[in-house]
């Protein structure tokens, strides 16, 4: 049997140095989509050798309200202690910002470039607040 050309709908994977890397497909990720999108990115962060993770803002800002309260509940049990996003609007940063502070999440960061977001959640260069863009 030929391999599958269908498009899945989000990919997770380890990413030079060794940090999980989300980005999503689908135009709106509902709670189907969320399940075992949120399950790969735990299991992935519990075997990448650094507990951090970069994810496209722009291409999961569009979570129903379901996938999202879901996914939120999932990031808790994670085990990362970084999550830079790259992309997004302002309006994206801001839930971001609220959600994972009320959370208490360690440290995240918002990034223009997805080079940039790799080195800070690797831990490479100075230290910066969270919270900012860069």
């Amino acid at each position: 049997m030929p391999p599958s050309t269908e498009k899945q709908p989000f990919e997770v994977k380890i990413i030079p140095p060794g940090l999980t890397h989300v980005t999503s497909c689908v135009p709106i990720i509902r709670l189907d989509v969320a399940r075992p999108l949120c399950t790969a990115v735990v299991e992935s962060s519990r075997t990448a050798p650094i507990a951090a993770l970069v994810m496209d803002l722009a291409a999961i800002s569009k979570a129903t309200p379901r996938a999202a309260l879901y996914a939120i509940r999932q990031m808790k049990i994670a085990p990362l202690r970084r999550i830079a996003f790259v992309g997004g609007n302002m309006f994206m940063h801001a839930l971001a910002t609220i959600v994972l502070t009320a959370a208490r999440f360690p440290a995240f960061k918002f990034f223009s470039s997805e080079e940039t977001a790799i080195q800070w959640a690797a831990g490479v260069g100075k230290e910066t607040p969270s919270r900012s863009v860069m």
